[in-house]
């Protein structure tokens, strides 16, 4: 079940609510990292309760939220 936020902006599912932040550091040996961190996200959109993900990078570290 869902409720509409007060902003209205969009639909959010009722709490209890967690969050997964996956952290790495980036180097020049990382030869796959994108293809696995596509096939991360994929999976991660297919569990129940999945709402979003937001990606911050940095010059050589990634935090995934």
């Amino acid at each position: 079940m869902t409720e509409i936020s007060p902003n209205k902006i969009t639909a959010l599912p009722l709490p209890p609510y967690y969050a997964v932040i996956f952290t790495s550091v980036r180097t020049l040996l990382d030869k796959g990292y994108e293809a696995t961190s596509n096939r991360m996200l994929d999976l991660a959109s297919q569990q129940p309760g999945f709402f979003k993900c937001r990606l911050s990078t940095g010059k050589h570290r990634d935090i995934n939220v």
